[in-house]
């Protein structure tokens, strides 16, 4: 990650974070899919979208995100892993001293996250991410690594920052679940331990003003993701 000087970090307030699901240990991360010509063959994809807000804090900088959209893929019938691309969208940042007022602005998420979820609830998180407030150009810079950071070492434990339930949804789709009820994975994100650092940029570009980094960034957030036509638990 690239360094430089920014103000964007103390034009934020800071803002409390919402609670996130709790969900009982799991083995594997089950799935099943049945076509006209029998069991289908995996890899299999996966979908699905977020579950209300997705926020994050990076020390006093709040992002919250009203859309979240996932794709991906389970590698087996039954899998420890399973791998999600995730777009975040529809999100603000503030509030921020602009202009001569307090306000929020939009925050763009340059790219989309990577993310391979260990079912004993580790995550590691694969792809660095640029975000820049609109009209301010102000970047921040969430980088890589395995959440927690623990689970490197010891990827055996039982870890939190993600938590799995089963959704039961009841369908129409009777040729496909001819019991009319398919089966969603719940994921309830609870990251901590996210490196992150401000890039200044824009009118957040300031000499006299210390960068901003740390370790703690947080993400709390929920995706619901289902097997188009078939069903995934943990």
């Amino acid at each position: 990650m690239g360094r430089a000087r920014t103000t964007l970090a103390s034009c934020l307030a800071l803002l409390a974070l919402g609670p996130a699901a709790s969900a009982a240990a799991a083995s594997e991360f089950t799935a099943s899919k049945t076509t006209a010509k029998g069991p289908a063959e995996f890899p299999l994809k996966v979908h699905g979208n977020g579950i209300g807000p997705q926020e994050f804090q990076f020390k006093k900088i709040h992002v919250v995100c009203q859309r979240a959209h996932a794709n991906g893929t389970i590698q087996s019938p039954t899998s420890p892993t399973l791998a999600l691309t995730v777009s975040y969208g529809e999100c603000l940042t503030g509030p921020v001293i602009a202009w001569g007022k307090k306000t929020e602005v939009p925050m763009h998420f340059k790219e989309k996250a990577q993310y391979t979820f260990h079912i004993n609830g580790y995550v590691q998180d694969e792809e660095e991410i640029e975000m820049r407030a609109k009209y301010l150009h102000c970047l921040v810079d969430w980088g890589t690594g395995t959440i927690p950071s623990k689970a490197e070492e010891k990827p055996t434990l039982q870890y939190e920052a993600a938590t799995y339930s089963d959704q039961e949804s009841t369908t129409e789709d009777l040729k496909h679940f001819p019991s009319g009820i398919q089966h969603k994975l719940l994921i309830s994100n609870q990251f901590t331990g996210m490196e992150w650092e401000e890039e200044g940029g824009g009118l957040c570009e300031d000499p006299d003003i210390e960068l901003a980094e740390g370790e703690n960034g947080k993400y709390n957030g929920q995706l619901l993701i289902e097997v188009p036509h078939g069903n995934i638990e943990a």
